[in-house]
């Protein structure tokens, strides 16, 4: 949303986006707007131009606190938005900052992202996005998914509300356990991710998926595709998500169980890439393990 906004800006406006990090220092903060100005008068720093400057803080609360507790490149943004300027560190002359504005987004304490004080949130005018519930990606992701296989065979067309479901646990259960770490930082899933797994199902044609098995097996392909290709760790690949009910099933005591297992033989310019399905039916077990081919660009 607020790359939209920036793209969108009217005429008279710049914009400039910085990405926050756990190595982010109030220095390199600083050394970045101050790349994007120019100098108009003695002590005085504004946007080429005569125009105004949007700064972007992208992940706010991702850089790393101090031992004293508090975030310095949030202390210095509330230097200037409390006095309109900072201090030249070479010289120790106050730089005033003109014509540039704040906006900055993140997600909520977590996961190497930090909570911070209540003065800094004071300097901007809060809007809280929440994620909408189970109830509506349901029945969101289920209609399009239900449209797409009405033209299906009659015994496929039952599939979209338990393929949805099936996704949005899954998506739920890897977002609860698999959160991101410093050494971890893209393990970020959000409903893009579910997104693009009901996205991929949705390219199957009655030509070509014709029964269960074959929607099942793409349907895996997808999630071994969205989630299993950000596990480079052996140990979260080898991690077991669910049991999960069967979207090819017709008996709902059916459950599934992925494991996002990469082929030992390696990946080269026509590789496999395998999901496991575990399904267990009235107290028997049976294994089968479906194999989608992939094309590495």
């Amino acid at each position: 949303m607020c790359g939209k906004i920036l793209e969108e800006l009217p005429s008279g406006y710049n914009s400039c986006a910085v990405n926050f990090s756990a190595q982010t220092s109030s220095n390199s903060l600083q050394d970045t707007i101050e790349g994007k100005l120019e100098k108009r008068s003695k002590g005085t720093f504004a946007p080429p131009g005569g125009k105004r400057t949007v700064v972007l803080c992208d992940d706010f609360n991702m850089p790393a606190k101090s031992v004293f507790g508090f975030m310095p490149p949030l202390e210095l943004l509330k230097l200037w938005a409390d006095n309109g300027f900072w201090y030249d560190r070479g010289k120790q002359e106050v730089k005033h900052i003109k014509d540039i504005q704040l906006m900055a987004s993140m997600a909520p304490p977590g996961g190497g992202r930090n909570a911070f004080s209540q003065r800094i949130m004071a300097v901007f005018g809060t809007v809280n996005m929440t994620d909408p519930s189970e109830g509506s990606l349901k029945r969101i992701y289920a209609t399009l998914l239900n449209s797409h296989l009405s033209q299906f065979d009659d015994s496929l067309k039952p599939l979209g509300d338990p393929i949805v479901k099936a996704t949005i646990e899954l998506y739920a259960t890897i977002a609860q356990e698999l959160l991101p770490t410093p050494s971890k930082s893209h393990y970020l899933f959000n409903t893009r991710d579910l997104a693009k797994v009901i996205q991929g199902t949705m390219q199957t044609t009655p030509a070509f998926y014709d029964n269960k098995d074959a929607v099942l097996q793409l349907w895996c392909h997808e999630c071994h595709r969205v989630f299993g290709d950000r596990m480079w760790d052996a140990n979260d690949q080898k991690v077991r998500i669910g049991p999960f009910p069967n979207p090819a099933s017709t008996f709902s005591h059916t459950r599934l169980t992925l494991s996002f297992i990469s082929p030992k033989s390696g990946c080269g310019t026509n590789s496999t890439r395998s999901c496991c399905i575990t399904s267990a039916r009235r107290g028997n077990t049976c294994s089968s393990r479906f194999t989608a081919s992939a094309r590495r660009s």
